[in-house]
C-alpha cells in the first residue's frame, strides 16, 4: 500500500483541473500505461455503456449487482425497488465500487496464455446516497430513460403517485475514478511461435440492435418511433429533456 500511496501522490501533483484526484484505490498494480484519470475519457465510456456492476460487502461476503445506469454531470444514477438492495445501500451510505466495461474485440495469439481482449473500462469508488428530494428523483428517472433513448421520457407516461412511492433512486458522485483501455495490439510472443503455423490477429466486436418487436397488445395504429426503429443507443442525455421533466406526482387535489 505504501508504494501505491507514493505513486498516487506523484500522479496527483501532475493532474490538472480536468482530471479526477488520484488515490491509492485508483492506482493499478500492473499496466499503468493503460490508465487515465481525465473526465473526458471516463465520461465517453460511461455514456456509451448501459450496464454497470456495483460491488459491495454484505455480512462479510462480497456481492456484485448489475444495473442499468445513466450519467448526468458528475453523478451516476441507479434505480430499484424501495424494498430492494439499492435502497438499503443508499440509506446506509454504503461504500461501493462501480465498474463499466465495453468489450471492443478479441486478440487471438499464437499461445494459450497470450490471448486477450480489447476493452475500455471505468472504475469508480465512493458511497451510494439515497435520493430523497422528489424533484431530483424525477430528474434522475428521466435521465435513465433519456440515456436509453432520446425523447423517451416525453413519449412514455410519467409515474403515478403509487409507482413513484415504490421506487428508490440512488446516486454515486464521480470523485474517485479511473479509466483503463486495452487496445487491439498483439501481446508479447516467443519468436519461435512465428513459425508455428497458428493464426494470430484481432476480431472486432460491437453491440448491434436488431429489429424492434412491438408488444402483442399494441394497437395497430401505434407506430414504432424513429428512435426505436433505427436504434443506435445509448445516448447522451440532452439538457432540453431535463428542462421538460414534470414535477413529482402529488395527491389528488393537492
Amino acid at each position: 500500500m505504501a508504494n501505491t500511496d507514493r505513486i498516487a501522490a506523484q500522479l496527483s501533483q501532475s493532474a490538472d483541473d480536468d482530471s479526477y484526484t488520484v488515490t491509492p484505490r485508483t492506482v493499478p498494480i500492473r499496466y499503468r500505461e493503460r490508465i487515465r484519470y481525465d473526465h473526458e475519457a471516463a465520461h465517453a465510456i460511461l455514456d456509451e455503456g448501459l450496464v454497470a456492476h456495483i460491488a459491495f460487502n454484505r455480512e462479510d461476503y462480497p456481492v456484485v449487482l448489475p444495473a442499468v445506469y445513466a450519467r448526468r454531470g458528475e453523478t451516476l444514477y441507479f434505480h430499484g425497488s424501495r424494498a430492494g438492495r439499492f435502497a438499503q445501500l443508499g440509506a446506509e451510505n454504503a461504500p461501493v465500487c462501480v465498474t463499466v466495461t465495453l468489450l471492443d474485440g478479441l486478440v487471438f495469439a499464437r499461445a494459450w496464455l497470450i490471448h486477450s481482449a480489447a476493452y475500455r473500462s471505468v472504475m469508480a469508488h465512493g458511497r451510494l446516497r439515497l435520493i430523497t428530494d422528489d424533484e431530483e428523483r424525477m430528474r434522475a428517472l428521466a435521465t435513465l430513460l433519456e440515456h436509453i433513448a432520446t425523447g423517451r421520457s416525453s413519449e412514455a407516461r410519467p409515474p403515478t403517485r403509487q409507482e413513484f412511492a415504490s421506487v428508490a433512486v440512488v446516486a454515486l458522485d464521480l470523485e474517485e475514478v479511473s479509466t483503463k483501455v486495452r487496445r487491439e495490439e498483439q501481446s508479447k510472443y516467443e519468436p519461435a511461435d512465428l513459425q508455428g503455423g497458428c493464426w494470430a490477429g484481432y476480431v472486432p466486436l460491437r453491440q448491434v440492435a436488431l429489429d424492434p418487436r412491438s408488444a402483442p397488445d399494441l394497437p395497430q395504429d401505434v407506430v414504432v418511433p424513429p428512435i426505436v426503429e433505427k436504434y443506435s443507443g445509448p445516448f447522451l442525455v440532452p439538457e432540453e429533456a431535463m428542462a421538460a421533466v414534470p414535477g413529482p406526482p402529488t395527491k389528488p387535489g393537492a
